[in-house]
């Protein structure tokens, strides 16, 4: 029982996150013509003539990071956060009782009007280094606290070397007639898959 645990919450965290999170990214880039450009021109300015990034390539490519966690605030992979209560507790005026369960819920965090300017709309500048910060507690595609995600570097810098990979070869395209719906069932993922037509970058 302890192993089927194990390999079952390597499977969920250590790749199914990671891989709607690639697909909302690839979604948002493809869907925003600047964005492509800007990945593309970035990703060919570092990598010249090589297929892939490496680690040490990652602090040259901001923006392509910068896609990603826009990408993780829009559509966080885990959109919803619950906690047990290990003790009485009050959250302003409503009283925890031990036991009780406590949600957090980043999707509704990372689009709400008080953290975030235009909190609908898609702008991966809100994340290039020189940005302000977001408020604390404002943007937790990870979680946080003591159980905060263990691989989320991990999967930021997989994401990123597979977006800055993918726009330099592949032109994508949402399939005609398809209706892109986020749905949550445990992760948030595209109600009925993301079909795509799919073409060599080059034509």
């Amino acid at each position: 029982a302890a192993l089927l645990d194990e390999v079952a919450m390597l499977l969920l965290a250590g790749s199914e996150t990671s891989a709607n999170a690639l697909t909302w990214a690839l979604y948002l880039a493809f869907g925003h013509a600047p964005t492509l450009a800007r990945l593309r021109a970035e990703a060919d300015a570092v990598l010249g003539v090589r297929d892939a990034p490496e680690a040490a390539d990652l602090p040259a490519l901001p923006f392509t990071r910068a896609v990603v966690a826009e990408a993780l605030r829009l559509y966080p992979p885990v959109a919803i956060l619950s906690r047990q209560a290990l003790a009485p507790d009050r959250l302003r005026r409503v009283a925890v009782p031990r036991g009780a369960t406590v949600a957090c819920i980043p999707w509704l965090l990372h689009r709400h009007e008080s953290l975030w300017h235009r909190p609908h709309a898609f702008l991966p500048e809100r994340f290039l280094p020189e940005a302000p910060k977001p408020p604390r507690f404002a943007y937790l595609p990870f979680g946080a606290g003591p159980r905060v995600c263990a691989g989320a570097a991990f999967g930021q810098a997989e994401m990123t070397v597979f977006l800055a990979t993918l726009v330099r070869r592949l032109d994508l395209s949402v399939a005609p007639g398809h209706r892109v719906m986020p749905r949550l069932r445990l992760t948030l993922r595209p109600a009925g898959g993301m079909p795509m037509r799919i073409a060599r970058a080059d034509g």
